[in-house]
């Protein structure tokens, strides 16, 4: 019923969350090899957008008043969007559209690269002194709340990370995720799932989908290593 519901929707290009053929990786993918980043996140991304917000993405989506109205009864409960709603994320994403649209002509205007992933904002380039300022303004101005405290800027001489890759040079994974899978993969291909998974003392119901997650997602940018981790859980002895 989501997929009819939100069929119409359509979320601003910088935007890359919970969209279909974005992902964490073309959310960094902008920001390679740029000399500052900033990051910012949403205080409660979904609990900023309230009825009449979620009202005016349906109609912006086409619905007439009508649908408009009965579409937000069902998808909005004690006022705001929920938490875990198969609606919730479309609809935040396509409430925050004109955040999007200003704080992407803001980034063009100022020679920024500009991405936004739910609730994780990210700009790259070099910054204004009065940039971080206009930019709170904007997602304040438009019934979003920054968390100041999350706020921090990535200089060329640290690890840039954005959205979970790394991006001083080339879209890469952090080296202590590829090693923590590295190691992952070596054990249980060793001493098999039930052992590897008693002797860390944890029970995975679906450690497999768990693992197989980890490479694909490593696969998008480092295949080679993620061909080697398919090879050797092709050869562990999986319950199902």
């Amino acid at each position: 019923m989501q997929r009819h519901i939100t069929r119409k929707f359509r979320p601003h290009d910088h935007s890359h969350g919970f969209v279909r053929g974005r992902s964490a990786l073309t959310n960094a993918e902008p920001h390679v090899g740029t000399a500052v980043i900033l990051k910012l996140d949403l205080l409660d991304f979904f609990g900023n957008v309230d009825r009449r917000a979620a009202y005016r993405a349906f109609r912006f989506a086409g619905y007439s008043r009508a649908v408009s109205h009965l579409l937000t009864d069902l998808a909005i409960l004690d006022g705001v969007l929920p938490q875990g709603a198969p609606t919730s994320p479309d609809l935040a994403n396509l409430a925050a559209y004109r955040m999007d649209v200003r704080l992407t002509k803001f980034a063009e205007n100022n020679a920024l690269a500009y991405t936004r992933y739910a609730d994780d904002l990210t700009f790259s380039g070099s910054f204004t002194p009065l940039a971080q300022r206009a930019i709170e303004f904007i997602i304040r101005d438009e019934g979003f709340s920054p968390n100041e405290k999350k706020l921090r800027y990535l200089l060329r001489d640290q690890r840039q990370s954005v959205t979970g890759i790394t991006v001083n040079e080339k879209l890469n994974w952090p080296r202590t995720r590829r090693r923590w899978l590295r190691q992952e993969v070596y054990y249980v291909g060793r001493f098999g799932l039930d052992a590897h998974l008693g002797a860390r003392g944890v029970e995975k119901s679906r450690y497999k989908e768990f693992i197989y997650g980890h490479v694909y997602a490593l696969h998008a940018v480092r295949p080679d290593e993620a061909d080697n981790h398919l090879k050797e859980l092709d050869r562990v002895e999986w319950p199902y």
